[in-house]
């Protein structure tokens, strides 16, 4: 019995079932879950994560320039959003101050 939750679909099974026909490999079948990238220099497969590759040690093309088109801007609304926070705290700030003032 498993002890850790499995789910299977059919196509899991029917995945693994060519492959073991040699009718599909196993590199076809995992193709779609992950995204390798290929170093330039030597043509050796690395994690979708890596900056650095695993055999040449050269430095890969970044691929992903939508994710960091949109990263950089959650980071400008991110920054806008604080600004506005810092500015109204100014003001409440300053309000205190004032009500402080005015009861002495």
């Amino acid at each position: 019995m498993i002890s850790v939750y499995s789910h299977l679909n059919m196509n899991d099974v029917d995945d693994k079932d060519l492959i073991l026909h040699s009718l599909k490999t196993k590199k076809e079948v995992l193709k779609p879950l992950t995204q390798i990238q290929i170093c330039p220099e030597c043509k050796e497969e690395n994690a979708p994560i890596a900056v650095y590759c695993v055999k040449c040690d050269s430095l890969l093309p970044q691929t992903r320039p939508e994710e960091i088109a949109k990263i950089l801007k959650e980071n400008q609304t991110l920054q806008a959003r604080v600004e506005h926070l810092e500015g109204r705290f100014e003001t409440i700030l300053k309000m205190k101050y004032a009500i402080a003032c005015e009861r002495q």
